[in-house]
């Protein structure tokens, strides 16, 4: 991955991350510049040699792998288990990373979900017993998209 996609996208994941963790809400902004970021990685790989067959299909898989954790996490946010700012994060990550990454990301969010949701109930847990209500009851789910879409993109997943 180019150097500067790769730093433009770990620093909206980063924004993205930190915009949950504080508000609970990732803008759609963050989520439509990474995925913009990501049609820009998969132009760079076609490095001006004009529209082979072979890259263009592995452009469309792709898409297609972002656009299946799309319907995936929106069968969640209809749920409730997920919300529709992580749905859009998560499958710009996919766009911005590319289909071989994405096992990876997936396997290292998860991981960092289930993490992050166990210091939330802590969280909670200690402030009840202290006799106070938690601001933020729900996980933060953008962090973990963070971090694995983090990891995937350094090549440690």
């Amino acid at each position: 991955m180019e150097s500067a996609v790769m730093i433009s996208g770990l620093a909206v994941l980063m924004t993205a991350a930190t915009s949950d963790i504080r508000f609970r809400r990732i803008p759609n902004r963050l989520s439509i510049v990474l995925a913009a970021i990501g049609i820009v990685r998969i132009g760079l790989t076609w490095g001006g040699s004009g529209a082979d067959g072979a890259l263009a299909l592995d452009a469309l898989f792709d898409m297609l792998a972002a656009l299946a954790l799309f319907l995936g996490g929106a069968l969640l946010f209809a749920m409730g288990l997920f919300g529709g700012g992580d749905v859009k994060l998560l499958a710009a990550t996919a766009v911005w990373l590319g289909r071989s990454a994405v096992p990876g990301m997936l396997v290292a969010t998860a991981i960092a979900g289930g993490a992050i949701a166990l210091v939330m109930l802590a969280w909670i847990a200690i402030a009840r017993q202290r006799g106070r209500s938690p601001a933020h009851t729900s996980v933060p789910y953008g962090a973990a998209i963070a971090l694995g879409g983090t990891l995937a993109a350094v090549g440690i997943v």
